[in-house]
């Protein structure tokens, strides 16, 4: 009988220390990010901010993707021209016989 009271406390302990363990969070995409402004404090607590688009604003959730997120270090965006090609700049047209062999 006592054997069963035994098992039943050892049960019960396993039980509380699975509920009550703590949870890891992932760190948020920002850690990384060159528009972060984070200010670290004490036991690990942390205050974050984005300055993309050049005046702050606070995070206050763990963002897991951005749109707007560059790798700290990792340079200036590239600012290529985006749209259509000129019809100068493009390259001469192939033709291609019936044959499907080129010229």
């Amino acid at each position: 009988m006592e054997f069963f009271a035994l098992v039943g406390v050892l049960v019960a302990i396993v039980r509380f220390a699975v509920r009550n363990r703590k949870r890891v969070k992932p760190a948020p995409l920002c850690i990384d990010c060159a528009s972060a402004h984070i200010q670290w404090g004490a036991n690990a607590e942390r205050d974050l901010h984005c300055s993309f688009g050049h005046f702050l604003r606070p995070v206050r959730m763990n963002v897991q993707h951005c749109t707007d997120f560059r790798v700290r270090g990792g340079g200036a965006r590239s600012h290529s021209k985006i749209g259509f090609v000129q019809i100068e700049a493009a390259s001469p047209a192939v033709t291609i016989n019936r044959t499907g062999a080129s010229p």
